[in-house]
């Protein structure tokens, strides 16, 4: 089908959970013209719409400020191109993609986000059809006011994602489900409370499933200056540094414990910006979905380290929640930032089941031997 000069306007946008889109294609088109999408319509695409235009460089498309583009093509959206592998949009024309408008993923399966995705959008709409569809970014992206995550996830690899552009100008997280796999930022300035303000929906990738490594901070007492916190998730052995480690207290239905053991799948690494937010006092939450040395959720805590020092357990220890599959572990009165992870008392084991161990004495030195029954995640 061939269509001439288009012009998409709507009375107000259409981001609706279950049918978003104002204008949707229901097949491929060939330009002759130009495409305008003015704010504030929506304008989608699902995975096989691809617009087309016979090799006429005089067409082009403009996505204006303002307006909205939903994508699904594997290969996103990209800046030239006529080719398959060129995304959705395959005009020999110009393409004009504003900061000022939003953008979003939509459709079956995993896909690129296209090097035609702005650096800088209004904001980031997270629409897939599966929980398990990821979106690759291309490049780095922020969302200047709101990142929704409806299902699917985004996996960022050495890039990131955004959310806000100043301590004046945070943004918001619309929290359904999904996950980002790698990197992370966002903005504070001021007390915050639950997701909206606080949480990364942080993932891991574990042999192909995503696992949940959330991350919420939420300030109690506001930091003086505000600024960004870049945060990800480091799947490498916390290590013993520190342990073991006396006295977490008793807490609502658990008793006492001494942190003997640490995780050997991974921390939390944040990072502030530099000189901000290390003066403000938080609540941090952090979730370990699969850790699979816990067998018991009461003998969990959160442990801090600065760099590669020791670990230790500052502010104060709260009662672990969720379960012993999909546990979180929080403390409030916190202060600074670095390395975060789950610290566990002897109810939570070493990856290592022993059948025995013997030390012995020859020629002044001593000697270890044992025999383990079976061995997890220990390389």
């Amino acid at each position: 089908i061939s269509y001439y000069n288009i012009d998409i306007n709507a009375g107000a946008a259409n981001y609706d959970d279950a049918d978003p889109g104002n204008v949707n294609m229901s097949s491929s088109i060939l330009l002759k013209g130009a495409l305008n999408v003015f704010s504030p319509a929506v304008f989608r695409m699902d995975a096989t719409d691809i617009i087309d235009d016979a090799a006429s460089p005089a067409n082009s498309i403009t996505i204006n400020s303002g307006a909205g583009l939903l994508y699904g093509n594997t290969y996103g959206i990209k800046t030239s191109g006529t080719g398959v592998s060129d995304g959705n949009i395959r005009i020999s024309g110009s393409r004009s993609f504003s900061n000022d408008a939003s953008y979003g993923f939509i459709s079956n399966g995993n896909m690129a986000s296209g090097n035609g995705l702005p650096a800088s959008v209004n904001g980031l709409y997270v629409y897939k059809a599966n929980s398990g569809d990821m979106v690759t970014l291309t490049n780095t992206v922020r969302a200047s006011n709101l990142l929704k995550m409806l299902k699917g996830n985004i996996i960022t690899g050495t890039n990131m994602v955004e959310l806000g552009i100043s301590a004046a100008q945070t943004g918001t997280l619309d929290y359904t489900e999904g996950y980002v796999v790698g990197n992370m930022r966002r903005w504070f300035k001021e007390t915050n409370t639950g997701n909206g303000s606080g949480l990364y929906p942080l993932g891991e990738n574990v042999s192909g499933t995503i696992k949940n490594r959330k991350y919420l901070i939420e300030f109690s007492d506001a930091p003086a200056s505000g600024g960004y916190l870049d945060a990800y998730f480091n799947n490498v052995d916390m290590g013993y540094d520190g342990l073991p480690i006396s006295g977490i207290p008793a807490v609502g239905a658990c008793p006492g414990f001494d942190v003997t053991t640490t995780e050997d799948q991974g921390f939390w690494v944040a990072t502030p910006e530099a000189g901000k937010l290390s003066d403000g006092t938080y609540k941090l939450s952090i979730t370990g979905e699969g850790f699979v040395t816990i067998t018991d959720l009461c003998k969990l805590t959160l442990l801090k380290r600065v760099g590669a020092g020791n670990w230790l357990a500052p502010g104060t220890h709260l009662e672990p929640t969720g379960t012993t599959s999909v546990p979180t572990v929080s403390r409030s009165g916190m202060t600074g930032f670095s390395n975060f992870g789950f610290g566990g008392g002897q109810e939570n084991p070493l990856p290592i089941e022993l059948l025995d161990f013997t030390a012995y004495e020859s020629n002044g030195i001593v000697k270890l031997e044992w025999t383990t029954a079976s061995e997890t995640n220990n390389d």
